[in-house]
Parts: C-alpha cells; sequence; structure tokens
C-alpha cells in the first residue's frame, strides 16, 4: 500500500502503523519524532501517533517541534 510523507511515496504493508512508514522512509527521522523534536501531521493538520494506523494513499507532513 502507498502513504505519502512530504509527498514522497512510501511502501508500506497493508495493516501498517505510522511507526513502520516512519522506519522504512528515515530510521533518523524516526528517531526525531520518537524525541520529541519532530511531529508528523495528517493532511487537515492533527498530530498522528506513531502506533495510528495507516489507509491507502493517505498524505502525512512533517512538523519541526518549536522550543
Amino acid at each position: 500500500m502507498l502513504v505519502y510523507l512530504d509527498q514522497k511515496e512510501i511502501q508500506v504493508f497493508r495493516g501498517a502503523r505510522l511507526m513502520d512508514a516512519l522506519l522504512a522512509f528515515s530510521p533518523k527521522l524516526f528517531d526525531k519524532v520518537v524525541n520529541g523534536d519532530c511531529l508528523i501531521l495528517d493532511r487537515f493538520g492533527n498530530i498522528t501517533e506513531l502506533d495510528g494506523p495507516l489507509r491507502e494513499g493517505q498524505k502525512l507532513f512533517t512538523q519541526k517541534t518549536e522550543l
């Protein structure tokens, strides 16, 4: 199944969670999200959780957290 992070395609298995897509895309970005340095937002601007389910064609975006 395809999902998009910052307009880049990520191929993940059906039933994948956000953490699976992040690890496939960039382990470094995954670490930033875990450490609170970066957020992942859905297309409506809502913060997503790492264990949240993904849907085919879902679009997600990164945002640096402010200090």
